[in-house]
């Protein structure tokens, strides 16, 4: 007698089909997603080459500011659901539309993105990557006539293949996914579809790119004394505080931007948002370049020897600003790489200040913290942390995303955007 709640073999068909196709997905995605951050590089570079045409607190704000206008015009134009980071329209998309995005949408927000983060942004081409792994998974699932189940599992299996595939981090990027999707929960019937995507995604990623890795853990950080756990919570808890603030600013301006009557003159909403991020960019610029946070992250390491505070604070407080006024006004940027690197800094920052212990733990303890208080990832944050640094990462990525959940469980970032209305499917 077969037991109680047995659908026989054709649900055991059904979910061999979807494995199949999580593993293509995992294969299409990444050679689209890994060349929006070279062509962004490209874009970036072109309008670099006429910094020496006009002085550079002029030069900064101008390209932003033309960016916008494109970006504006484009977004309104064909898809205006591809505005903001991008997360936000894949979760809203996932629950209030069976997963289903336009056509447009990914090839929009690839296009949106170079004008945004290649004019000199400081936001990141990773939630515009996810989104748009997002919809090309969708897509892919509509074409082959698949049901609501299965466009909505591969909508997400695309969303973690451009995770794994920008970051290598493919265990994080399945959690990433579905942590997204619901709210620091996971549902594991979509988990490992998820991560059947993303592990061909990361082997296909490890082939084509050579990273560098972002912290160097000297030895001896993996022993971990009382005085070093507690200034690893207050360091966690400290950068929590910090991304509460982030968060709540973020959503003040961005309902500020969606609460004036635009009418015929929404394309305007980047332009004013990106031009008035160059303005303050000005006063950060050198480190921001320096250390790769405008133009699409190119930089790959934080400075753990001979830093200077002031400087990093700086960036920091410029990240704040400039981010949130990007993405809220409907510039097409995301946040995660923005949040990374604010956490990472402050972990630095807070810690040399009161202990000569490595900073690495501490950089690490902020991302985890940032991340997991920011996106609402709190077991993705601490993953992905882990797979990024290694075995001496898993001390502090645990205690920030702790801390993280705990404390700022309540502020995820997307969590008030009001998004009243996606395009139905064409």
């Amino acid at each position: 007698m077969a037991p109680l709640g047995y659908k026989g073999k054709n649900v055991f068909h059904g979910e061999m089909v979807t494995l199949f196709l999580s593993v293509l997905v995992g294969l299409l995605i990444p050679p689209i997603v890994l060349t929006l951050p070279i062509v962004v590089k490209w874009y970036f570079d072109l309008v670099s080459s006429l910094s020496d045409l006009i002085p550079y607190y002029l030069w900064v704000p101008i390209p932003l500011a033309i960016g916008g206008l494109i970006t504006g015009l484009i977004i309104r134009k064909a898809a205006p659901e591809a505005e903001g980071p991008g997360l936000h329209i894949a979760a809203a998309a996932y629950h209030r539309n069976d997963s289903m995005l336009r056509a447009r949408t990914p090839i929009t927000k690839y296009i949106a993105t170079i004008f945004t983060v290649g004019s000199g942004g400081t936001n990141s081409i990773v939630s515009p990557s996810a989104l748009i792994g997002y919809s090309l998974g969708s897509s892919l699932a509509r074409r082959l006539g698949s049901n609501k189940e299965r466009i909505r599992t591969l909508s997400l299996c695309g969303l973690a293949a451009a995770i794994a595939a920008l970051f290598e981090t493919p265990l994080g990027a399945a959690i990433f996914a579905v942590e997204v999707a619901f709210s620091n929960r996971i549902l594991y019937k979509r988990f490992f579809f998820c991560l059947a995507s993303s592990i061909p995604a990361y082997l296909i990623s490890h082939m084509l790119v050579v990273k560098s890795p972002m912290l160097d853990f000297p030895r001896g950080t993996e022993v971990y004394t009382l005085e070093a756990l507690l200034i690893l919570a207050f360091v966690a808890v400290s950068v929590v505080v910090f991304s509460v603030i982030y968060v709540k600013f973020y959503q003040f301006l961005h309902d500020t931007f969606d609460r004036l009557r635009w009418d015929r003159w929404g394309w305007l909403k980047p332009v004013i948002g990106m031009g008035v991020a160059g303005i303050i960019m000005i006063f950060a610029y050198p480190t921001l370049i320096d250390r790769g946070y405008a133009g699409g992250y190119s930089g790959e390491t934080f400075p753990l020897e001979d830093f200077n505070s002031l400087s990093l604070m700086l960036a920091v407080i410029v990240l704040f600003f400039t981010t949130s006024l990007i993405a809220s006004s409907g510039g097409s940027g995301g946040l995660f790489m923005p949040v990374f690197a604010m956490g990472g800094i402050t972990g630095l920052l807070i810690s040399s200040l009161i202990t000569d212990i490595s900073p690495s733990i501490f950089a690490v303890a902020g991302i985890s913290a940032a991340l997991a208080t920011t996106l609402n990832v709190p077991l993705a944050s601490a993953i992905i942390c882990m797979e990024l640094f290694g075995p001496p990462a898993f001390i502090p990525a645990v205690i920030g995303s702790i801390f993280g959940y705990l404390v700022g469980k309540r502020y995820v970032i997307y969590q008030e955007i009001r998004w009243t209305r996606l395009k139905n499917h064409q």
